[in-house]
């Protein structure tokens, strides 16, 4: 009885198997990216709220402390 040598998947399955896997990754990577980083994830700001941020509030921030 003649035993058969083990048979190799050619190389255009595993080519195939690789482009599959990278393009399942690359699909997870954009749905992650779309849920967290999104445009519905973005905060709105106004001019306002920089000028406030960078400039300061005209009060020197005394609201947001407690006057004693």
């Amino acid at each position: 009885m003649e035993r058969n040598p083990p048979r190799h998947d050619p190389p255009v399955r595993l080519s195939r198997d690789i482009a599959v896997v990278l393009a399942a990754k690359f699909a997870a990577l954009a749905l992650l990216y779309a849920m967290f980083f999104g445009p519905a994830q973005r905060v709105a700001v106004d001019s306002g709220a920089i000028e406030a941020r960078l400039i300061g509030s005209p009060n020197g921030g005394a609201t947001d402390r407690v006057q004693r």
